[in-house]
């Protein structure tokens, strides 16, 4: 993905280097780009992501350049729409994460019951599942942050 995002990068820097240099055609101003994360992703990680039920075929992050009067450019990502609309996808996908890990320790959510809930010390099945639930959260604010 770093290397796909730098190649993108070098991309849009080497464009943004050339349309300064033509000529005196005033070309300053903002320009937004919607990049689809997926185009950034490895195969193996898109997979992953699939196998579980989450589809990053819709999420995007919006890419500005702003190229100013003096023939310099910035290039910046709007990461807050990009985690809202991840954050938006994987809440909806949950259950299904959960059921893909079962799946792949040969379980599936019925093989949890109340009493084997209870056993692991949790009040029901309903509780693990959303404590489960919490914890996926958790991870991924905590991968925001980083």
């Amino acid at each position: 993905m770093k290397k796909k995002l730098a190649l993108m990068l070098a991309t849009l820097s080497a464009v943004a280097t050339i349309f300064t240099g033509c000529g005196e055609k005033n070309i300053a101003g903002n320009y937004v780009a919607a990049v689809k994360i997926e185009d950034f992703m490895e195969d193996d990680d898109l997979d992953a992501m699939a196998d579980m039920g989450i589809d990053m075929s819709d999420i995007t992050v919006d890419v500005t350049l702003e190229l100013t009067d003096d023939k310099n450019f910035t290039l910046s990502f709007d990461t807050t729409s990009f985690k809202e609309d991840f954050s938006a996808l994987l809440e909806d996908s949950l259950d299904s994460i959960i059921d893909a890990s079962f799946e792949q320790f040969g379980m599936s959510r019925d093989d949890i019951t109340d009493e084997v809930a209870q056993y692991s010390g949790y009040d029901s099945a309903d509780a693990m599942f959303e404590t489960m639930k919490d914890q996926i959260k958790l991870e991924m604010e905590d991968a925001y942050e980083e």
